[in-house]
């Protein structure tokens, strides 16, 4: 019980300075924002919310929209903003508010690894990293893609151990909706899933479907919004760079 309440201490104090940090960075006038993120979350509040056709500020010459995740961040944000008076410090908010949501997978995997008496201190070593602290709060996608990403890991986990109906719903949602907002999430997510699950499951075949099923609904929604996503990019005018690799082969080392 002591340990469990030192771990809950240090990771109520690791939350209240990245809550602390952000906050009052934007009191001061100086609230941490990626602009590409943040410029679109501004252009919604002026022109309206349209989650088809974000605009990245300053991206393209003729001002198409040049998509790239899709823009639930960006929309939810507008909406803060439009709360807060345009506020740019209740974008960092809504960022806090979103990544919160990631700390319950983080908690049931360490209770699923260390029992419910430490799994506090997976939590606080959660909070004590350092692009995690600047995640959190800061106003751009990256606090909901890690959020999203953890969640993906924490319900296909179930499902692929589990199965049922309801579980394979949720799951392929969960990884359709983090692939959508950053592959590389999804699939540090995936690959995760696949080194606890496999090596203990590996002759099962219930499992290799189940999780041959969510990886395969995720790879076709993120066809879908990519393919979607190229029909703005062609139309778009680069004053400095092609973004399309095939275009400019110089894109694949970006």
């Amino acid at each position: 019980m002591k340990h469990k309440n030192t771990a809950l201490f240090i990771a109520s104090a690791l939350a209240f300075f990245a809550v602390l940090y952000p906050t009052v960075s934007a009191l001061m006038g100086f609230p941490p924002f990626r602009d590409i993120h943040l410029g679109t979350a501004l252009t919604y509040l002026k022109e309206g919310v349209n989650l088809f056709y974000p605009k990245i500020v300053g991206f393209n010459a003729n001002d198409l929209p040049t998509i790239q995740e899709f823009p639930w961040w960006q929309a939810g944000a507008a909406c803060a903003l439009s709360v807060a008076g345009g506020w740019w410090g209740a974008a960092n908010i809504f960022s806090l508010l979103i990544f919160s949501l990631g700390i319950f997978p983080i908690y049931r995997m360490g209770k699923r690894f260390f029992g419910a008496g430490e799994a506090w201190w997976a939590v606080m070593a959660f909070l004590a990293q350092p692009l995690v602290f600047l995640s959190a709060g800061t106003a751009s996608t990256d606090g909901m893609c890690l959020a999203a990403a953890l969640w993906a890991y924490d319900r296909i986990h179930a499902f692929a151990i589990r199965g049922g109906w309801s579980r394979a719903l949720i799951a392929a949602s969960v990884g359709a909706f983090s692939a959508t907002l950053k592959l590389p999430f999804f699939m540090a997510a995936g690959l995760a899933v696949a080194a606890e699950v496999l090596p203990a499951h590996f002759s099962k075949v219930s499992v290799w479907v189940r999780l041959g099923y969510v990886v395969t609904f995720s790879a076709a929604t993120l066809a879908l919004w990519t393919s979607y996503t190229d029909s703005w990019f062609e139309k778009a005018l680069w004053p400095l760079v092609d973004l399309r690799v095939g275009h400019n082969p110089e894109m694949v080392f970006w």
